[in-house]
């Protein structure tokens, strides 16, 4: 007996040992001054719709430059958000903040049962919706709330632009492209994930080969994909899928994007995620830098006036095209130049393009600043550059002073110090401090 007690004292100390270490490390100074973001992608919200007469719960993800900024937001409408939601937005956050898309706002619309999903997406009472169609078969309703209501909600209540993205999945994917062919305007791209072309009678088939025979412009993007399908989806997926991309391929307007991919290590659940991406990157394409492997591609491929041209075609999706390059592009092309070690060729590129921002300028002079020394005087002349197009920062001259201190050239850099404090007082600025700092003067 006394030495089944002592197990338990001895298990009793170690328990509370452990209990305090676990303790002593939620109690830890560190870990108590960490300012942790809660692990969340996204909120609720609910909606009234007269249309469907019920209530719907709709999820919502801001990007997270929006609350710190005023710029308005294209807008991905995601259906069968409740199995879909977490990834998409995870999706979007990645290649948003790679500079592979814009940042987007993303509103999930969850079913609230199967046999609403039946309701609200399907149209035909065909042998494979008629067993689940107690509700009715009313797609025309969830267009007008989508329409009507949700998007009008949105819009009102958040800050987006006219550039707006439906994508759904099976089901969902179908009634995609049934509002691409029946609402083109309603949304400027689909993204269709292994959808059951073949559910409704190949009503979609149908309405887009009548649709192609008599628009001939037609200026959307599709992205349609699907997986390896178990043989009861055969009538649904497998053979009217590969049917209406030859239909696409023989009747689709010119100005019509459209892309298919078969992904065949996928199956019907996992096939959403990897088509959102790819169609996402796809979509995206003409407001990335196209990929060079070295500046004599980029040459041969056209250069500049290729990527000028390549740009343009950002308009369809609501980016406001100038004549100047982004920024992302000349950043992209510097490194190309810098990679390859073609120094002149960078600062002949740099002095022609007038449209280079300050950030894009500091970057690419500090490049030289922190390469092994002997490019310091190729950092001033960067830094140069910046101060002479932008006359009122002190940003440039503080640059310039820090520059010459490296190169042991006190008087030039006690000249640009006080340039750059004289255009400070005249203009104070509460960073002034940071900037001297960055650049600073002392060892």
């Amino acid at each position: 007996m006394e030495k089944y007690i002592r197990i338990i004292i001895c298990l009793l100390i170690v328990s509370t040992n452990i209990l305090a270490q676990e303790n002593s490390a939620i109690k830890s100074p560190v870990v108590k001054e960490q300012k942790i973001s809660p692990l969340v992608n996204g909120s609720p919200f609910i909606i009234h719709s007269k249309i469907l007469n019920e209530d719907r719960y709709i999820y919502m993800y801001l990007p997270p430059s929006y609350d710190n900024s005023n710029k308005k937001y294209p807008v991905l409408y995601m259906l069968d958000a409740e199995n879909e939601f977490h990834q998409t937005t995870g999706i979007v956050d990645v290649l948003s903040r790679g500079g592979r898309i814009q940042e987007m706002i993303v509103v999930g619309i969850p079913s609230v049962s199967r046999l609403h999903r039946i309701r609200d997406f399907g149209r035909a009472p065909n042998k494979y919706l008629k067993k689940y169609a107690t509700l009715g078969l009313k797609a025309d309703n969830f267009i007008s709330f989508l329409e009507n209501e949700l998007i009008a909600h949105i819009n009102q209540n958040f800050r987006t632009t006219n550039f707006r993205v439906l994508a759904g999945k099976s089901l969902t994917g179908n009634f995609t492209v049934d509002v691409m062919l029946r609402k083109p305007d309603l949304f400027e791209a689909y993204i269709a994930s292994s959808p059951v072309i073949g559910s409704n009678n190949d009503l979609v088939y149908r309405n887009a080969k009548t649709l192609f025979s008599k628009q001939k412009s037609f200026s959307k993007f599709l992205y349609l994909s699907m997986a390896t399908e178990s043989l009861g989806n055969y009538e649904l997926i497998q053979r009217p899928i590969p049917e209406f991309v030859k239909l696409l391929q023989s009747n689709a307007p010119s100005d019509l994007y459209w892309y298919y991919k078969h992904y065949t290590e996928e199956n019907h659940t996992t096939i959403p995620h990897l088509t959102n991406y790819n169609a996402l990157l796809k979509l995206y394409e003409p407001w990335r830098l196209p990929y060079f492997s070295s500046i004599q591609d980029f040459k041969d491929q056209g250069g500049i006036n290729y990527i000028k041209e390549n740009y343009k075609k950002s308009k369809r999706l609501g980016v406001k095209v100038t004549e100047n390059l982004p920024q992302g592009h000349i950043m992209g092309l510097a490194a190309l130049y810098r990679k390859e070690i073609k120094f002149k060729e960078l600062k002949q590129f740099i002095i022609n393009e007038p449209g280079v921002n300050p950030e894009v300028l500091r970057k690419i002079g500090e490049w030289f600043l922190h390469w092994p020394s002997g490019y310091e005087k190729e950092a001033i002349s960067y830094f140069e550059i910046w101060a002479a197009r932008y006359p009122n920062s002190y940003i440039p001259l503080l640059a310039i002073s820090h520059s010459y201190f490296i190169l042991k050239q006190k008087d030039e850099s006690d000249k640009y110090q006080k340039k750059a404090l004289f255009l400070h007082k005249e203009n104070p600025d509460s960073d002034f401090g940071d900037w001297q700092d960055r650049y600073s003067i002392t060892n």
